[in-house]
């Protein structure tokens, strides 16, 4: 009888816990993104798109971020009778791999890293990287912290251990904790461009993906993490988080759109020149005609044309 109560109380305490975490972060699950499920709401569905792909259908690997887009993308061009899970979801890192090693036709992804220039430059494989769309790289904290706007020089600093403190940024008196992401990953290579130097302060901690660095400022309400907004806004946030300006403008979709918004960086189809699948070449042309790019305004992505 005392094990069975004691049972109950476990799964008692496991139930709440699930309910504290559920109100504490947002979580959509990737495969509720999948092309051609009717029941997905924040996919963009055009009435009558000017590509239609039903043979020879490319086979696309998506950094986690921008599934939710090239699902939109896929959803769009490709026929539905024909599909066949041709879209899928990976690390930037082994995106550019599996496109190196012909694993796939083609990738949407960030910009790459030096290491990843110097394995696509080791492979001989000759890329075609097509910007489409451009990205912004957010910076959040706790709710509880005063801090509502910084400059990317002061964000350069916190991270080289230049700023140490949130007094020094019209907070409190507190010591800023920081994490950051494993090098090679997508929005890692990004924040890479604002540090410019290497970081000295080796008080942060290296995650290995936004959502853990999410988890981890929401438990240290001193601490900042990043991500690109398409993850934030789109897969995991919290509401135990807030997203702090840059340089005074808010990181929201009218800024982002626009490009107002300062952190904005290429997003990338890219695929080996010498893939004789010809949809490649018609997939570039349609992300780049006036329909894929209002897309990928739609989206809430900044069009690069």
């Amino acid at each position: 009888m005392k094990k069975i109560i004691l049972l109950i109380i476990i799964i008692f305490l496991i139930l709440i816990g699930l309910i504290l975490y559920k109100s504490i972060f947002n979580i959509n699950n990737l495969s509720d993104f999948q092309p051609f499920i009717n029941n997905v709401e924040n996919l963009v569905r055009i009435k009558e798109s000017t590509l239609k792909i039903n043979t020879n259908l490319p086979t696309i690997d998506a950094s986690v971020s921008f599934y939710p887009l090239a699902s939109s993308i896929v959803e769009n061009i490709y026929d539905k009778n024909s599909y066949s899970n041709e879209l899928n979801y990976v690390s930037t890192s082994l995106a550019y791999e599996k496109i190196i090693n012909n694993q796939v036709d083609a990738v949407i992804v960030s910009k790459p890293s030096e290491e990843q220039k110097q394995m696509i430059e080791n492979s001989n494989v000759k890329l075609k990287f097509v910007p489409f769309a451009k990205e912004a790289l957010i910076f959040y904290i706790s709710n509880n912290n005063s801090v509502n706007s910084l400059t990317i020089e002061e964000i350069r600093k916190i991270y080289l251990g230049q700023i140490n403190s949130w007094q020094t940024i019209d907070g409190v008196d507190t010591n800023i904790v920081t994490y950051q992401l494993e090098k090679n990953n997508g929005s890692q290579t990004c924040f890479e461009t604002i540090v410019k130097d290497n970081i000295i302060d080796k008080s942060h901690i290296e995650v290995n993906d936004m959502g853990k660095i999410i988890k981890k400022v929401v438990l240290n309400k001193n601490s900042i993490g990043y991500a690109f907004n398409s993850f934030y806004s789109n897969i995991f946030n919290s509401s135990k988080l807030k997203l702090v300006n840059v340089n005074q403008l808010e990181p929201n979709r009218e800024n982002i759109v626009s490009g107002k918004y300062p952190l904005m960086y290429d997003l990338y189809f890219v695929y080996d020149e010498n893939n004789p699948n010809k949809n490649l070449k018609l997939i570039e042309e349609w992300l780049l005609s006036e329909q894929g790019q209002n897309l990928v305004k739609d989206m809430g992505f900044q069009p690069v044309n």
